[in-house]
């Protein structure tokens, strides 16, 4: 009984099968010249053809895909094999023995890959490795190191309100941070300025001379000297309290001296010896002898209503600290009579803010 040897699909389907076949032979296509080949048969020469099969798709538990060396470009339409991955939701199935094994990749039920991030921190579980906001302190918790962005100028923004942003720091690592708000902006220093309304910042107390600051010193010299004169105030041209002086000799209205720009006088003394009864008054003020913008620093700007001083008689008042100061910055100081007497005498006086 005749045979038949069908292959499909890698399935071998034997159909008529007598209790001979394990004595027939396969034949291929072609047949040769003598004996055909049996199965079992090794030799393949002009007289004897393999077996030819044909497999019309692809078999089950067949691989495929290409493979690529090491470092190879990618380059599109490159088949490739599926990777599979064993489901291992609680993670706790064992997938290999020994350390060095190949083992299976291990996914959730979503195919998701499980990866695990103890090695962050050996020995700390999972959950110690982040804490939720307003979590609290647990003995043992252990952080993450928070790495920033390297910024040689200005730190970059997130694009909306609220969305993260890494930490920026400059080449040496140092955090980059805004202070504008905690500092005042810078002005130009004024006499008389309010109270201050921003935070105090380490400082040096400084005083005016008119035209620049310059450290003020104590009254008594030395590191952490104590006295009840906290403030010493170096006069100009000295340390003398009035160090400037103008003599007197006049028969007439006279400036004795001219004002200077953001400046008073401050008066320490004054002698006055009017040869003749005379009337006198100090003024201060701008034009000739003071008549512009007058205003009486001793006396009245109405010269009959002045200190009377009696023939060869006169006055004086000394002090070693000023005792008037003009009302007005930069007004001269004049000396007004209402008659022609000679006076004479002097006046001591230093010019400061």
């Amino acid at each position: 009984m005749l045979a038949r040897l069908v292959v499909l699909c890698g399935l071998f389907l034997v159909v008529g099968l007598s209790p001979a076949f394990a004595q027939q032979e396969a034949r291929s296509s072609t047949k040769g010249a003598s004996t055909p080949l049996p199965i079992t048969g090794t030799s393949v020469d002009a007289d004897h053809n393999a077996l030819d099969v044909y497999i019309r798709g692809g078999a089950s538990g067949s691989g495929g895909g290409t493979e690529f060396n090491e470092d190879t470009s990618h380059s599109s339409g490159a088949a490739g094999t599926l990777m599979l991955g064993v489901r291992n939701d609680a993670g706790g199935t064992t997938f290999t023995d020994t350390n060095g094994d190949y083992s299976p990749i291990a996914v959730d039920n979503l195919g998701r890959v499980i990866i695990s991030i103890l090695s962050l921190s050996p020995g700390t579980s999972a959950a110690n490795l982040g804490k939720a906001e307003d979590a609290g302190h647990s003995s043992g918790d252990v952080g993450v190191m928070s790495l920033c962005v390297r910024r040689d100028t200005a730190a970059t923004s997130a694009t909306t309100d609220g969305d993260y942003n890494p930490c920026a720091t400059d080449a040496n690592g140092k955090l980059w941070t805004n202070a504008d708000t905690e500092m005042p902006a810078a002005a130009t220093l004024a006499d008389d300025t309010a109270n201050p309304t921003v935070p105090g910042v380490a400082s040096f107390n400084m005083c005016f001379d008119g035209t620049t600051w310059d450290r003020c010193t104590k009254a008594t010299a030395g590191q952490g000297a104590v006295d009840t004169a906290t403030q010493r105030v170096t006069l100009a041209q000295g340390s003398t309290a009035c160090p400037n002086y103008v003599a007197i000799s006049q028969t007439a209205d006279t400036t004795l001296v001219s004002g200077t720009s953001s400046q008073y006088f401050y008066i320490c003394s004054i002698i006055l010896v009017a040869g003749a009864a005379e009337v006198v008054s100090l003024w201060e003020g701008t034009g000739t002898a003071c008549g512009t913008g007058s205003t009486a620093i001793l006396g009245s700007t109405t010269e009959a209503n002045g200190l009377s001083i009696s023939a060869n008689g006169g006055f004086s008042a000394v002090s070693g600290i000023p005792f008037l100061r003009t009302a007005t910055t930069a007004n001269d100081l004049c000396l007004r009579q209402s008659g022609t007497n000679r006076v004479s005498g002097v006046i001591t006086y230093y010019k400061a803010p």
